[in-house]
C-alpha cells in the first residue's frame, strides 16, 4: 500500500514539474502536493511505530507466557490444600480409609481420590491394594 502512494505521488510531483514547465501557476497544487507528502510521511512513520509496538507486543507475549507455563508447571508439582492433608494423615496413620477420610472432612470420596491420584503422581506416595 505504502508503495502505490509513493508511485502516486512521484507522478504527481513530475505532473506538477511538466505543468510549470509549461508556464502554468500550480502554486495552489504545491501545497496540495506538500500536505499529502507530510501526511504520508506521518503515516508512514505511524505504521512504523504500529509495527513496533506489534513486535514488542508479541515479544512481550512470548515471554509473559512462558513465564506463566513455567509457574503454572511449579505449581502443579506442589500439593493443593486437600493433598497436602491426605500426605499428612497418611504420615501420621500409615493409611487410610478413602470413606472415612471424605466423611470426616465432608467432602466427597471422588475428591479424596483425585487426590491421592495426584499425590501418586507427585511420586509422594504410593498406593498399594489391601
Amino acid at each position: 500500500m505504502a508503495a502505490k502512494v509513493e508511485i502516486q505521488l512521484t507522478m504527481l510531483r513530475s505532473l506538477l514539474e511538466e505543468a510549470r514547465s509549461l508556464g502554468a501557476d500550480v502554486s495552489r497544487f504545491e501545497t496540495a502536493i506538500s500536505k499529502l507528502e507530510k501526511s504520508f510521511d506521518e503515516s508512514k512513520l505511524k505504521m512504523t511505530e504500529l509495527k513496533w509496538l506489534t513486535s514488542s507486543i508479541d515479544t512481550l507475549m512470548g515471554e509473559l507466557s512462558g513465564i506463566v507455563e513455567r509457574f503454572k508447571h511449579e505449581l502443579e508439582k506442589e500439593p493443593t490444600p486437600l493433598e497436602a492433608q491426605v500426605y499428612e494423615y497418611l504420615m501420621k496413620h500409615g493409611g487410610m480409609s478413602i470413606s472415612a477420610f471424605s466423611e470426616q472432612r465432608g467432602i466427597t470420596k471422588e475428591e479424596t481420590r483425585r487426590a491421592i491420584e495426584r499425590l501418586v503422581k507427585l511420586d509422594m506416595i504410593e498406593v498399594r491394594e489391601v
